[in-house]
C-alpha cells in the first residue's frame, strides 16, 4: 500500500546518500595513507545501506505491505541510524580537512533526528521531514565544486574521473537488470512463451542505454563542475532503472505475460523514455551549453515525438511503428557518430 510520506523519506535518504559521495571526494588522498582510514571510510556507505533496507524491506508474493503503518516504526528505527551517522561526520569534519565548515547541518540533523526519535506525533514526524529536506537542500546548494586545481586531482585521478565512475555504477546496475532477465528466459525457454515484438523491445532499451552511456564521458567535465548538475545527469539513469524494473517485473512467473505487461505499462515506459530524453536535451543545454541547432537536439527531438505518437495510438499497431522507428532511430544515431 503506497505511502507519499515513505516516498519522501527515501528520496531524502537518496539525497544524502549522493551527497556524501560527492563530499568524500574531499577525504580521498587519506584513504591509502593508514588502513584505518579506508575502514573508517566504510562506515558511512554502511550505515545508508541500513537505512536504505528499512526503506525498502523485502516483500513476499500475495502478502500485502502497507508503508503508511510502516513508516512510524521507519521513522525511529532510521532516526537512530541517522543520528549515529550525523555523529560520526560531525566528528570526522573536524578531524579532518573541512574544518568544521559543514558542522552547522549535521548538529541539526542530530537534534531533527533526536525528536523523530522520541515523538509519538505523526504531524511532527511530518515536520521533521520537512526540515530535513529543508535543510539537505540548502547543504547540497552549498557543497562545493571541487574546481581549483587543489582539490580537482589527486594522484593523476581527477574529480570527473570520480563522479564518471560513480555514475558508471549506476548504469551497471541497470545492464545487470537486463542480463539477469534475458537469462531468465534462457533457462525458462521452454515453460514461458516470448513474443520476438517484446524481446526487440528490451534490446531497443538495451540499446540506448549503452548509447547514453558511451556519451557520459563527453558531459564528465560538467557533469562534476556542481552538484545540481550531477543531480540532473542522473535523471537519465533513473529513467532506464524504472523502465528496466517494468520490462523484467514479476510477470516472469507468469508463462505469458511478458507482452501483455508491456502493453498494460507502455505509457509509463514511453513517459519515462520522454523523460529521458528531455532531460538530455535541457541537460546538454545547462551543463555543457550544447548549442539548440545540434543534431543531437534533433534525434532527441525525433526520439520525443516516437514516444508521443505511441502514447496518442494506445495500440499494437502504434507500438509497432514506436518499435520500428525507434529501432531506425537508433541506427541512425550510431550511424552519425553523434
Amino acid at each position: 500500500i503506497f505511502s507519499i510520506e515513505h516516498v519522501f523519506w527515501s528520496v531524502f535518504a537518496f539525497l544524502m546518500l549522493v551527497s556524501l559521495w560527492w563530499y568524500t571526494w574531499v577525504s580521498i588522498k587519506t584513504l591509502d595513507t593508514r588502513s584505518y582510514t579506508f575502514y573508517t571510510s566504510l562506515f558511512s556507505p554502511f550505515i545508508m545501506y541500513l537505512i536504505s533496507s528499512l526503506y525498502f524491506p523485502e516483500t513476499a508474493k500475495n502478502e500485502v505491505t502497507d508503508l503508511g503503518k510502516d513508516s512510524r516504526f521507519q521513522r525511529r528505527q532510521s532516526a537512530i541510524l541517522y543520528i549515529i551517522l550525523y555523529c560520526f561526520l560531525l566528528a570526522r569534519e573536524f578531524l579532518g580537512p573541512q574544518e568544521g565548515q559543514n558542522a552547522v547541518y549535521f548538529i541539526i540533523g542530530i537534534i531533527v533526528c533526536t525528536i523523530a526519535l522520541v515523538s509519538r506525533k505523526r504531524w511532527i514526524g511530518q515536520l521533521t521531514l520537512l526540515i530535513g529536506f529543508i535543510t539537505i537542500i540548502v547543504y547540497m546548494f552549498n557543497v562545493p565544486s571541487f574546481t581549483s586545481v587543489e582539490y580537482w586531482s589527486f594522484n593523476g585521478f581527477t574529480f570527473s574521473e570520480y563522479i564518471t565512475t560513480f555514475l558508471t555504477f549506476i548504469y551497471g546496475f541497470i545492464v545487470a537488470k537486463f542480463l539477469d532477465g534475458w537469462s531468465y528466459f534462457v533457462l525458462n525457454r521452454r515453460t514461458i512463451r516470448l513474443h520476438a515484438e517484446y524481446l526487440l523491445w528490451t534490446a531497443l532499451m538495451f540499446g540506448l542505454i549503452i548509447d547514453f552511456w558511451w556519451g557520459l564521458w563527453n558531459r564528465s567535465m560538467g557533469t562534476s563542475r556542481h552538484f545540481s548538475h550531477l543531480l540532473l545527469t542522473m535523471l537519465i539513469p533513473i529513467g532506464f532503472s524504472m523502465i528496466a524494473s517494468l520490462l523484467f517485473n514479476d510477470t516472469r512467473y507468469d508463462s505469458d505475460g511478458f507482452q501483455e505487461s508491456f502493453s498494460k505499462n507502455s505509457i509509463l515506459i514511453f513517459s519515462f523514455l520522454i523523460a529521458i530524453f528531455g532531460s538530455d536535451f535541457f541537460g546538454a543545454r545547462f551543463i555543457s551549453g550544447r548549442p539548440l541547432w545540434h543534431i543531437e537536439n534533433l534525434f532527441l527531438l525525433i526520439a520525443i515525438i516516437i514516444c508521443l505518437i505511441a502514447i496518442a495510438l494506445r495500440n499494437k499497431k502504434g507500438h509497432r511503428i514506436a518499435l520500428l522507428a525507434g529501432w531506425i532511430t537508433l541506427i541512425a544515431h550510431n550511424v552519425s557518430g553523434t
